[in-house]
């Protein structure tokens, strides 16, 4: 066996639980492409926190795509090794949610693959090398500014929902009628006070999100609001944080460039 031991013990802090373990080496790939030694965790505890998707589809793993800066059990990432041991491996990933008709989910590795876009691409500058952190414009709704000149703003593909911050959520759902149970947050699924489409700008350019996807139908005509914030009492910056999820995300085809630090969007291109 290629596998070696380590020894050492690590604890990670999820937003929706945390995951212990011990580390360890051993040849990762991934869709053909392999790292031949990288420092992995290996799990022995995962909270009941760690949500519904967990227990629901039993996830093999979690393999983080961010910067080495974020790393915590290796002092790299899979993908930024892979970059080093395979030289004709652009350091670049596309990534893909389905959201248009047609369109199935995709992870390209080491490109953008023009089956999955249309049109141009628009480059968002990477102002921190932790997270994939940019800075947002504006964000508004209803013809309503409800932020501007958002510096730590992150796209990232492993949260499902929109994050913003805590007074942000507060006058939003204020306007909307929405109110938050715990961490679920919801309204009236025909609520006319909430509008067809909330809207980000990034770069000078404005992406629009329907309300298809952060007003989910649960049960008896109440709809669960995927516009979440991180809390009420954090300090500077973690309380100006927003976070573009998969809410965003699946409106976009998403190049995540390590090369040339930015965050590359273009529209999905139906399969059909």
């Amino acid at each position: 066996s290629t596998y070696q031991k380590n020894g050492s013990t690590f604890l990670l802090e999820y937003g929706s639980g945390n995951v212990s373990g011990f580390a360890g080496k051993d040849e990762v790939t991934l869709g053909g492409l392999s790292v031949e030694t990288l420092q992995f965790g290996q799990a022995t505890m995962v909270e009941s926190g760690l949500g519904f998707g967990y227990y629901e589809f039993k996830w093999d793993g979690i393999l983080g795509f961010a910067w080495p800066g974020l790393a915590e059990i290796s002092s790299t990432t899979w993908f930024v090794e892979l970059m080093k041991e395979n030289k004709d491996v652009e350091g670049k990933y596309g990534f893909l949610l389905p959201g248009v008709d047609g369109v199935n989910g995709a992870l390209d590795l080491g490109w953008a693959n023009p089956d999955h876009y249309t049109g141009e691409f628009h480059n968002i500058s990477v102002n921190l090398k932790k997270w994939w952190t940019t800075e947002m414009d504006a964000f508004y709704s209803g013809g309503q500014v409800y932020a501007t000149a958002q510096k730590y703003t992150i796209f990232d593909t492993g949260t499902s929902a929109l994050v913003v911050p805590y007074q942000v959520q507060q006058k939003l759902f204020s306007d909307w009628g929405a109110y938050c149970m715990g961490r679920i947050c919801g309204a009236k699924c025909d609520s006319t006070s909430i509008p067809d489409e909330i809207y980000f700008q990034f770069a000078g350019k404005n992406y629009t999100i329907p309300k298809a996807d952060f007003l989910n139908p649960v049960v008896d005509g109440f709809c669960e609001v995927t516009i979440m914030s991180l809390g009420k009492d954090l300090p500077y910056p973690e309380n100006q944080i927003w976070i573009m999820g998969d809410v965003f995300l699946r409106n976009v085809y998403a190049v995540f460039d390590i090369t040339n630090a930015q965050v590359s969007l273009a529209a999905q291109k139906n399969s059909n």
